[in-house]
């Protein structure tokens, strides 16, 4: 309803400003990939489930498998500091497998 009000009011449907020191950095969806240091190493991640304080993502390899317990904890992140430290980069993967930066 939010974004419908917003295109009736000719505003911008995803909001950008957020306050005076707060800045924005990229829209993040399920199913979303990023780009992320992970035990030193740049790796492809795919974003799984977004919740209030926490980002998990998982190898695009997995797929919808089952994962184990201890590798979804593996690649949990806090949002703020812990999600940042892993330099996250937000790309797009074409059919093809080719990975590019997104214009998000």
């Amino acid at each position: 309803f939010e974004a419908h009000r917003r295109l009736r009011n000719d505003e911008p449907v995803v909001r950008k400003d957020h306050g005076p020191d707060m800045r924005y950095v990229m829209k993040l969806h399920r199913g979303d990939y990023l780009e992320m240091d992970i035990a030193g190493t740049r790796r492809l991640m795919r974003v799984t489930s977004i919740g209030h304080n926490w980002i998990q993502t998982q190898p695009p390899e997995y797929g919808a498998a089952k994962m184990e317990k201890a590798d979804r904890n593996a690649w949990m992140f806090q949002r703020g500091k812990g999600f940042r430290s892993a330099n996250p980069l937000k790309v797009t993967v074409s059919p093809a497998g080719k990975v590019r930066r997104s214009n998000e």
